[in-house]
């Protein structure tokens, strides 16, 4: 790994050399230089460790360049003259609530005399926050969606996802490419390297053969994923009896033997169809979600988060079925269904 032109391996390798041939080292002071050289091993791998390498995310990023924009003319919010509606009154509000002048508090001097009354009315949103005890599954299966997922489910290795039996698992292979890069990067392990690039041609190969491949080529594709693997677990063997107060397994093993023990999860997208490589569209589709709710806070009713939904559902499938969001409206608005929703009533209605 090297940080600011200086590779921290290489240092620490040549101290390590130098106490194996110093016998004049005293035991202890020997002990404490092996413990500071492990906190700089693991102060140089979090300074390593940004969002290409690993899971975190890119606003925790140290120096993440930040795009500035440029100021408008035009004050935020709506502008004068925008089409636009407020919200009507209801006819029978909650609370109606009477504010009478006191007369004592108006200017002296003046004749005052009764034009007329001004109504308001004001909406206010409850906000509330639901916390729950539960965790892990019981918390899943309160949700009351993964309980019944019966196709594939594609996720980041976390174990209460495998307590699903009713499904077929698959592991987001972009959580295993970052981590090969950070392996690569920090450890210098070449099998990490060839690895990630062996899961990329898979992907290609894939693609390429329009969604998955014959058993035979599959088969050939694994056979060279586990040839990468033999390599990993000579350079990244497992630890001996680890000393007190020092780490046991390391990140690169973790992974190694995730990726070894999880073979058909991580490449069932080579004969799976419905198995993607990574999960990337489900959190695209769900991101949308997320930027209303940053901005909005919430929804002011439900049948507005139905409708909110079923529009960025619509939009969603349009795009996936290589139709552009502007012409997907206008035909909506046309009263003309998509090419793709008319096969779809043709092969129900068949």
């Amino acid at each position: 790994m090297t940080i600011s032109d200086i590779n921290v391996d290489e240092a620490l390798e040549r101290v390590r050399q130098q106490l194996k041939e110093d016998r004049t080292v005293s035991p202890s002071l020997r002990a404490a230089i092996d413990v500071l050289m492990l906190l700089v091993k693991l102060m140089a791998d979090r300074l390593a460790t940004s969002s290409r390498n690993s899971s975190k995310p890119p606003s925790q990023d140290m120096n993440r360049v930040r795009r500035s924009r440029a100021a408008g003319e035009r004050k935020p919010g709506g502008q004068p003259g925008h089409e636009g509606t407020t919200l009507v009154p209801v006819d029978d509000p909650d609370e109606v609530v009477k504010l009478s002048i006191d007369r004592r508090t108006l200017p002296r001097g003046r004749t005052y005399r009764t034009v007329g009354i001004e109504k308001r009315q004001v909406k206010d949103i409850l906000i509330q926050s639901l916390v729950t005890a539960k965790r892990g599954q019981e918390a899943m299966d309160a949700i009351g969606v993964l309980p019944f997922v019966q196709g594939v489910l594609v996720h980041d290795h976390w174990k209460p996802y495998y307590r699903y039996t009713e499904c077929r698992h698959a592991l987001c292979n972009a959580h295993h490419l970052r981590e090969l890069i950070g392996v690569w990067e920090n450890d210098q392990q070449a099998w990490a390297k060839t690895l990630h690039d062996l899961l990329l041609a898979m992907n290609q190969a894939v693609e390429d053969a329009g969604g998955r491949l014959s058993p035979d080529a599959a088969r050939r594709w694994r056979e060279r994923y586990r040839h990468c693997l033999a390599e990993g677990d000579v350079e990244s063997p497992p630890p001996a009896k680890p000393l007190l107060g020092t780490r046991g397994r390391t990140q690169a093993r973790n992974l190694f033997e995730r990726l070894q023990a999880r073979v058909e999860d991580v490449l069932r997208f080579l004969e799976d169809s419905a198995a993607p490589f990574t999960n990337n569209q489900g959190e695209r589709d769900l991101r949308m979600t997320k930027v209303q709710q940053k901005i909005s806070g919430c929804f002011r009713s439900w049948e507005g988060a139905e409708i909110f939904c079923r529009m960025r559902s619509f939009l969603s499938t349009s795009a996936k079925q290589g139709l552009s969001a502007h012409a997907a409206l206008e035909q909506l608005f046309a009263g003309e269904m998509p090419l793709f929703m008319q096969r779809d009533e043709r092969s129900q209605a068949a």
